[in-house]
């Protein structure tokens, strides 16, 4: 699994203009006064969708076969790429976390606590993202899957976005300000129901996308 971790990111290497437009977006935004938490998910969502696209270098020219002739089982690739996806979108939130810390700390602004809780629901949602893309790369292919990664990421980023409005909506709206208090006056228990709901969903993905590719004729 190491390889194919290390011809991924070579692969990704290949795209370091994009990367830095990405970056310069990113700052740009910040500096814009571009809500923080869609700045985290914007960066967060987009790389990972360009980790999911190595998928399309693998079946490049029908390159998949000539992988598979290697000492590279089934069940290898699709672990590889599930830990390659994750690794790409916690790098690239934790990039972005620090960039807008780092951009609140020059303005004199304090990270309130919705900041870190915004950033954690980002990377939740982030990983049911790649969850409910990664099976559909598989099956589809490039072509077919590219849309629907694409309309899957900016609704991530949006319900992200619609979280954080929430949560300032909660002395507005009563039935959210109850729900809300509950779940930060139980904040470690809340998170961790979180955690293992999206790490179930993760489960289940991981197990359908390796139904597909042991099934996959290449």
């Amino acid at each position: 699994m190491k390889g194919l971790i290390i011809k991924d990111f070579l692969l990704l290497k290949n795209q370091k203009r994009f990367f830095l437009i990405l970056i310069i977006i990113g700052v740009f935004m910040i500096f814009t006064g571009v809500d923080v938490t869609f700045i985290s998910a914007y960066i967060t969502f987009l790389v990972a969708n360009v980790a999911l696209s190595t998928i399309s270098y693998d079946d490049y020219e029908n390159s998949a076969p000539y992988l598979f002739s290697l000492p590279v089982t089934r069940k290898g690739y699709v672990n590889e790429k599930y830990v390659f996806t994750i690794l790409c979108a916690v790098g690239s939130w934790l990039a972005s976390m620090l960039l807008t810390w780092i951009y609140l700390l020059v303005r004199n602004q304090q990270a309130e606590k919705g900041f870190w809780i915004s950033g954690g629901t980002c990377l939740l949602i982030a990983i049911i993202f790649i969850s409910i893309c990664l099976p559909l790369w598989l099956k589809l292919g490039a072509e077919k899957a590219r849309l629907a990664v694409l309309v899957i990421a900016v609704a991530g980023a949006m319900i992200t976005v619609l979280i954080s409005k929430v949560m300032d909506a909660k002395t507005v709206i009563p039935a959210v300000e109850s729900i809300l208090e509950f779940l930060e006056g139980n904040l470690l228990l809340t998170s961790l129901g979180c955690v293992v709901f999206v790490m179930l969903i993760l489960a289940v993905s991981y197990a359908i996308s390796l139904g597909i590719v042991r099934k996959k004729e290449y």
